[in-house]
């Protein structure tokens, strides 16, 4: 495979102070693009707008003393810098060794971005839907047990000869589908299924019968009674055209890794990697080398050291170096997890990108970011922790702001076919019928949801649980007669009852409540501390009041 390549001024010393929330004039103003200085630190005119067209709306402060408000942002952001240095948070092994990371990391992304195209086209998408069956669509039959035993039972009877349908009206605890021998009536696809059952049940062949699936607290059997095709929707092929993206972009990648170890030269160091590995299982203080210093791969002008797979297994979820059993197991885990990024960094650096002047604005940027985040982390870390009653307090303050989510109640029959329900709704309107007679007699509402009467409860976030229900009901006007609609279960004629919010017990709404009065503590200690940081700082922070006036009237 061939990869193409996709290829300061002095700060001016001024006299006006800013001191608390004053701003202070008749002060000589310098150029109009300067409006302050912090410490040795210029904020420019063009810098203050930026920052201002930068933010999502809902954080603009808009309106008149708009820029001086946006302004005292970017103020706080140097002293929090100017306060960590004084710390020496930027001579910290922790913050050295993240901007390290962060350093390679920015390298080999840079590298891969120029040398890695992948061009996945409308057709080889297509091709890979076919391909992978992704627009099938089953229809299926389910038994629903409430236990292993019985479901194993469930199934012998069925590999003895026994007919499914009967053994569905035998056995199954589904109201809704038994009576019809399990069918749930429908065509559905793996992005209709709960991704238990997508892979399962989307590649069963017709006729097949699976084994018992765990779902909830029971247990269900399938059986695929026939397929058909359909058309993805523009999201589904989206993800599809994602999803090919990624695999041919990561054996591109996988390419690129073993065409670098050849032109490097890339050799495995046998001694190294035995003294990494004796060190793995002996423990480091048992280890007659340092481990971490130890070669344990060799390239032309480079080498790998143990620190290196140390950092690399850091951000690998578990702990995959103490389940080697040998040297052999050991190197491979490395090849697979250490060497790709060491290959792709060194061909970074020998690509002059480390040298750029974009990598040296992007770090001094992410630098900022984590002097100012780990200043903050060391100023909260000796926050008191709340107490059960400090949150119960807070509930009991607050309750309004810990209710339910929405609930409608709505009272429907549910019929299998159009006509059923239009001739429902009829019988409603214009002889009286009741509705909760009609739903004792017709709805194949499953009675574990609602009542005889068709009465029940949802909310918004149930919306695939109630197959297309919810949202008519969230639009119905309470008391108004509805339908039919037609629902993944069939056609409804239904009213909305109430809508209501319950208003959450302590129990319930604890962990949010804590959680919520964290963050409030959390933020009156810092701001606190800022507050004081501003103080510390005064005499090295300057104003001008001109500039900003010109940009407060340019926002305007």
């Amino acid at each position: 495979m061939a990869w193409g390549r996709k290829g300061s001024l002095a700060a001016p010393v001024f006299c006006c102070l800013w001191v608390g929330s004053a701003w202070l004039s008749g002060c000589t103003e310098p150029e109009s693009s300067v409006v302050a200085v912090v410490g040795a630190r210029t904020i420019s005119t063009p810098e203050l707008v930026a920052f201002i067209q930068g933010l999502p709306e809902d954080a603009r402060h808009e309106g008149e003393g708009e820029a001086r408000i946006h302004l005292q942002t970017l103020i706080d952001m140097e002293l929090l810098l100017m306060e960590a240095r004084t710390r020496r948070f930027d001579a910290s092994p922790a913050f050295l060794s993240r901007m390290t990371k962060a350093r390679h990391d920015k390298l080999i992304s840079m590298f891969e971005e120029r040398t890695i195209e992948v061009v996945v086209s409308d057709s080889a998408v297509t091709a890979n839907i076919a391909a992978h069956h992704l627009d099938r669509a089953v229809r299926v039959a389910d038994i629903m047990i409430p236990d292993l035993a019985t479901a194993q039972k469930v199934l012998r009877e069925i590999h003895n000869g026994a007919d499914f349908a009967q053994v569905a009206r035998k056995w199954s605890a589904n109201r809704q589908t038994a009576p019809q021998g399990g069918d749930i009536g429908r065509y559905v696809s793996r992005y209709d299924l709960i991704p238990i059952l997508s892979e399962k049940l989307a590649q069963l062949p017709v006729g097949s019968v699976s084994e018992p699936i765990r779902i909830g607290q029971g247990y269900s059997v399938f059986k695929v009674l026939s397929e058909t095709t359909f058309e993805l929707k523009a999201e589904q092929r989206r993800k599809v055209a994602e999803e090919l993206h990624g695999s041919r972009y990561q054996a591109a990648r996988a390419e690129l890794v073993d065409e670098l170890k050849q032109n490097y030269g890339l050799q495995p160091d046998t001694d190294g990697l035995a003294i990494f590995y004796d060190a793995l299982k002996r423990g480091e203080s048992a280890a007659p080398e340092d481990p971490l210093a130890t070669v344990i791969f060799r390239f032309d002008g480079g080498v790998i050291l143990g620190s290196d797979a140390i950092d690399a297994f850091q951000t690998i979820k578990g702990d995959p170096l103490s389940t080697v059993g040998d040297v052999g197991q050991l190197q491979k885990l490395l090849e697979r997890h250490v060497v790709p990024k060491a290959m792709l960094l060194e061909a970074a650096k020998r690509a002059g990108i480390a040298e750029e002047p974009a990598i040296a604005d992007w770090l001094t940027e992410q630098a900022r970011q984590l002097l100012i985040m780990g200043l903050r982390a060391s100023v909260l870390q000796e926050t008191a922790p709340l107490s059960d009653a400090d949150v119960k307090q807070y509930y009991e303050d607050n309750k309004e702001r810990f209710l339910h989510p929405e609930q409608t109640e709505v009272q429907e029959v549910l019929t299998e076919t159009l006509s059923e329900a239009q001739h429902l709704r009829q019988m409603i309107e214009e002889e009286g019928a009741d509705l909760g007679d009609l739903a004792r007699k017709h709805s194949i509402r499953s009675l574990d949801i609602r009542d005889n009467d068709g009465r029940f409860h949802l909310h918004r976030h149930e919306a695939a649980e109630f197959g297309g229900f919810v949202e008519h009901a969230a639009d119905a006007e309470i008391g108004k007669l509805m339908g039919p609609v037609q629902v993944h279960e069939g056609y409804s004629v239904f009213r909305v009852l109430s809508r209501s919010r319950k208003q959450e017990t302590f129990e319930e709404a604890k962990w949010r409540a804590k959680s919520i009065l964290r963050r409030k503590t959390q933020q009156k200690i810092f701001d606190e501390f800022m507050q004081e940081v501003r103080e510390r700082y005064d005499s090295q922070v300057k104003i001008f009041d001109g500039a900003v006036d010109q940009v407060d009237t340019s926002l305007l």
